[in-house]
């Protein structure tokens, strides 16, 4: 890996990190797993279904806002076989029943339909 390379990622992590910290400060929180009612938790790393998407998306992370509309940051779509991180990265609102969460005029709420099991 090149130096500027490294370099480049470590200010990028220090700038996500602050982001992160403001925002904690005005009452986001950024959770490291995310239960959903009848689901299995999700934590990074684990796999799950979209209702009304195709394949299976990877889950990275997750952020609830002052208000309680909770977003997810994930990757995919895969194919149930698929192993490797090819994907980029999607950001997806749970649904609920206020209003619509638009990026680029769509909106984005979903509702999770399944999560994968651990494997192994």
């Amino acid at each position: 890996m090149r130096k500027d390379t490294r370099a480049s990622g470590r200010l990028i992590r220090e700038a996500v990190a602050a982001r992160e910290v403001a925002l904690e400060a005005q009452g986001w929180m950024f959770p490291l797993e995310l239960r959903l009612e009848g689901h299995l938790p999700l934590v990074p790393g684990r796999r799950f279904q979209i209702r009304g998407r195709r394949g299976w998306w990877r889950f990275c992370g997750a952020a609830i806002d002052p208000e309680g509309r909770i977003t997810v940051d994930c990757s995919g779509p895969y194919t149930k076989a698929q192993t490797t991180h090819t994907e980029m990265s999607r950001v997806f609102a749970i649904r609920d029943d206020g209003p619509a969460v638009e990026v680029y005029g769509r909106d984005i709420r979903v509702g999770v339909r399944r999560v994968e099991r651990a494997r192994g």
